[in-house]
Parts: structure tokens; C-alpha cells; sequence
């Protein structure tokens, strides 16, 4: 092992990573990195969890001797975990949670010279490293379709990635179904912030995690405890820390923004939520892209108005009211872009997602008479899923969505 090691420090760029995690107390995994993810034989979701933990911890925990001695006077370290997400839906779900509760009770039990501590922003500052962790899907000949995890675990002093894995798993039976925020949420909330995240978590050892990330981790910590309180039916307190998110140096974002929408809808104050719908519009358009869940009824147009099993639906009226004003304020052009799940034939699919497009240009249109020639309508069909599954369900409610994508007032003739 050590003279595996000197050979790899006799380079400057091992020189350079072993001084850079010396700088930490986190003095680990520089010292291997990360193999390629199988892509034949597939595990399943379980099984990946395991793998890609082993993997991941196993790069923090083989160090030569004289590294080892230094570590064990430093004690156990504070491992602080970010709730991980499904990056192609920007969403938490059940596998998401899952995976996240597999791999803390894999290392509490397993490697308990980690010490895992609450998301939240006074932890943050006293741990010395983050977790973060990723689902997405990925295409895979022979494979019907397949899950990809990525794992990371960042020093917080230095900023750089001490170890990073990734594990290639079957996507039969993992269970896609949104937490309740990610369900309840009006807006497909997938951002910069989601972007971030992203890279954070597939970051390799040595190199540096996503700046945005790490400069705004105290934010992310109040969004995600505002979260949880939503999570938990706990709206007073949801709405609380969603407005405390909204009035840091760094907001606003997405989520929110929209959290704090959904928390006044379920405290009754329903003027308030419209006004509060309104910046989330306006703060979507702004940067270009707004995804609004919008469900219609199985092979039609008409929009999905089953209270019981669809409550969101009270309040389309009050959504396209706020998209038609807050797109006419800004006098922006816009693709409505209308998507479908993958139930049903590609023909049929293209032809009805055409039509819920120019559905919502209608509806709109009666709100903002201007807005006619401003927008366009295009069917994207189900080729542009974000899930895939086909089950017509909470799980792949993403893919039956309406995107509004702003364009430059003179291209909106010939976007396609």
C-alpha cells in the first residue's frame, strides 16, 4: 500500500491533491478514485445502494499508515447529508428517500468513524463534510431502462471532493412516487439550484464541487427544513421558513418561492397565495423557463378536474390568470410546449399534446388578448419525458406537463 501511494504521489498532480486534503479533516480519499459504473449484469436498487456506499466509503477508509495514525487523533467526523433527488424530475421521491435512509444506516452501522448531522445551517457550519447523492436515468442497450446513482462526499473547508461513486441499477420496481412538497407542487421545480447539486454530487476526488452549491449551502438548509415542515402537514411553520428563505441575501429560489405558494393555499389564505403564484411566474419567466403541471384527462384536452384525486385542479384558473398577466407584463414571447406520458402511440401522442398546447394558448389568450401572436403552440409528444414509466400516476405526472419556454420576441415564428 505504501509504495502504491509513493508512486502515485511522485506525480505533481498527487503532490498537489495530498496537500489539498491535508488542509482539511478530512484527510482521505485523494488517494484513489472512483471506478466506472457496471453497465451489464445489473444490480438491483438495493443492491446498487450497497455497492456504490462500499465504494464511496472504501475511498475514505484505505489510507497508508502513517495517514491512518494522523486520522484517528482527529476523532469521528460530522457528515452532514443533503436530501438527495431525482436530477432528470429535479424532485425528492420515495427512491430517493430510500436511498438516502440506506446509505446513513449502512454507515452508522458499518463505519462508525462517521458521525451523520442534520441538513440544517448551524450543523453546517460545524461539520467537516457533506453527502450528497443523485438518481438519474440512462440509456442502456438491451435495458429497458436504467437507474444511475451518484455519490459524493465534499470537505467543507477546502470545497473539494474527497470521494466520489456511481452504481448502475435495474429500474424494475423502485417507486418514483414525489414526497409530498414535489407532489403538491404546481411547478416542475428544476433549476440552476438542481443543476448545482447535480455536479456536486458527481464531482471526482481531488477537484473542486460546484461553487453556486457550496456558497449557498445555508440557504439550501432553510429551504430543506421548510420542507420537511410541509412534509410533515406542519404549514404555519413551512410558510415561516419559505418567507425566510425568500428574504436572504441570496434568494429567491424556485422552491421557495413556490413553497411559500403552497404553504398559503393550505393555511386558507387564498389572496395572498394568488399574489404569491405571481412571483413565482414572474421569477420563472425571468429566467426563461416556466413547467406547470397542468393534467388533463387521459387521451383528451380537457384539463383533469377530479378534486379528490386531483386537488391542484381548483386552482387552474387562479395559474392561468397569473401566467397571462405576468407574461403580458413582461411582454414576453413564448413556446407552450405540451408533453404527454408514454401510454399510447407516438401519432397519438403528437397530435394530443399538440392540442393541449394550443388548449392553454386559447385559455390564455382569453386572459391576455396580446398574448395571441406572442405565443406559440408545439406538441413535444412523450419524447421528451422526464420519468418514462408509462403508469399515468403521481410517479410520472412530470411527463404530462405544459412548458412555457421564453424566446427572443423574433424567433417565435419558427421554433419548432
Amino acid at each position: 500500500m505504501i509504495k502504491r501511494s509513493l508512486s502515485f504521489l511522485a506525480g505533481a498532480r498527487g503532490a498537489g491533491l495530498l496537500l489539498a486534503c491535508l488542509s482539511s479533516l478530512f484527510l482521505t480519499a485523494c488517494l484513489q478514485t472512483a471506478g466506472p459504473p457496471r453497465n451489464t449484469g445489473l444490480p438491483n436498487f438495493e443492491q446498487a445502494i450497497v455497492e456504490a456506499t462500499e465504494k464511496l466509503i472504501g475511498q475514505t477508509s484505505k489510507l497508508p499508515g502513517f495517514l491512518a495514525r494522523v486520522e484517528s487523533v482527529v476523532g469521528r467526523k460530522r457528515l452532514v447529508v443533503d436530501p438527495m433527488i431525482d436530477i432528470d424530475t429535479g424532485q425528492q421521491t420515495a427512491a430517493t428517500r430510500l436511498l438516502e435512509q440506506r446509505i446513513v444506516a449502512r454507515i452508522a452501522k458499518e463505519h462508525p468513524q462517521y458521525q451523520i448531522v442534520p441538513f440544517q445551517a448551524s450543523e453546517i457550519a460545524r461539520a467537516d463534510a457533506l453527502l450528497t447523492g443523485t438518481i438519474s436515468r440512462e440509456a442502456v442497450p438491451g435495458q429497458k431502462q436504467v437507474l444511475k446513482l451518484n455519490l459524493a462526499i465534499t470537505d467543507l473547508k477546502s470545497g473539494l471532493s474527497l470521494a466520489q461513486a456511481s452504481a448502475m441499477a435495474r429500474a424494475e420496481d423502485v417507486n418514483n412516487e414525489p414526497t409530498p412538497y414535489y407532489r403538491d407542487s404546481p411547478v416542475i421545480v428544476k433549476d440552476q439550484a438542481v443543476t448545482a447539486y447535480a455536479r456536486t454530487a458527481a464531482t471526482p476526488p481531488g477537484q473542486r464541487a460546484d461553487n453556486d452549491y457550496l456558497q449557498r449551502l445555508g440557504l439550501a438548509a432553510t429551504i430543506s427544513e421548510a420542507t420537511r415542515a410541509y412534509d410533515e402537514q406542519r404549514f404555519p411553520q413551512a410558510l415561516e421558513g419559505f418567507r425566510k428563505a425568500n428574504q436572504e441575501r441570496d434568494a429567491p429560489r424556485l422552491k421557495a418561492l413556490t413553497g411559500e405558494y403552497m404553504s398559503l393555499v393550505n393555511t386558507g389564505r387564498l389572496q395572498e397565495a394568488e399574489a404569491a403564484f405571481g412571483r413565482v411566474v414572474a421569477f420563472a419567466i425571468r429566467n426563461d423557463v416556466l413547467q406547470i403541471r397542468f393534467l388533463f384527462e387521459p387521451g383528451r384536452v380537457e384539463f383533469w378536474t377530479d378534486r379528490e384525486r386531483n386537488p391542484l385542479s381548483a386552482q387552474y384558473p387562479m395559474w392561468l390568470r397569473q401566467i397571462a398577466r405576468e407574461a403580458d407584463t413582461a411582454k414576453a414571447c413564448m413556446a407552450i410546449l405540451g408533453h404527454t406520458s408514454r401510454t399510447g402511440s407516438e401519432a397519438f401522442n403528437d397530435r394530443l399534446s399538440q392540442q393541449r398546447a394550443q388548449t392553454l394558448q386559447q385559455r390564455l389568450t382569453v386572459e391576455a388578448r396580446d398574448l395571441g401572436p406572442r405565443t406559440k403552440p408545439v406538441g413535444r409528444g412523450w419524447r421528451e419525458n422526464l420519468v418514462g414509466s408509462g403508469t399515468d400516476d403521481a410517479q410520472d405526472a412530470p411527463d404530462r406537463r405544459v412548458e412555457f419556454r421564453v424566446l427572443p420576441c423574433g424567433q417565435i415564428g419558427g421554433f419548432e
